[in-house]
């Protein structure tokens, strides 16, 4: 009987630990896709082009991405916004604006660097949120005609 508690208590941590590896892993490629912080601003300054090469943000075919919103504030103040109440789609809006940039392909998707035209906005964001953290942004076109762009 102890072998078997001992087998289900291991096999429950791992099962766990797989779980919060996971959420981090969820987590971890949203910042890397969308935050850009005071410290990487030079970065944005130069362009998307410079930042989504540097990051090497592609598509799941591994080519050039057609569109990508960064988020231009510390990764704090997106995490506040997993404090929100979900919509019935699961996302949560921000109360105030943020300063995004959205970045969408002008060349080809199979080229061999990825050129894109940026646009700068203050708006609302529309994330999803897994333990508290920010996992997913919703795209610029998937806003419902009654939510603020």
């Amino acid at each position: 009987m102890k072998i078997q508690s001992s087998f289900l208590f291991l096999a429950l941590m791992s099962t766990i630990e797989l779980c919060q590896s996971v959420d981090f892993d969820r987590f971890e490629k949203f910042k890397i896709q969308h935050i850009v912080d005071k410290n990487d601003m030079n970065d944005m300054n130069q362009g998307c082009d410079h930042i989504i090469q540097k990051r090497n943000i592609l598509d799941s075919d591994s080519k050039c991405k057609a569109k990508n919103t960064f988020i231009l504030s510390p990764i704090k103040d997106v995490i506040s916004v997993c404090k929100g109440k979900k919509d019935i789609n699961g996302l949560i809006r921000s109360v105030s604006d943020f300063a995004t940039v959205l970045c969408k392909l002008i060349g080809k998707k199979d080229a061999e660097l990825c050129e894109y035209n940026s646009v700068k906005k203050n708006k609302k964001i529309r994330i999803a949120c897994e333990n508290g953290k920010p996992v997913h942004l919703e795209g610029p076109d998937n806003h419902s005609n009654n939510q603020v762009n």
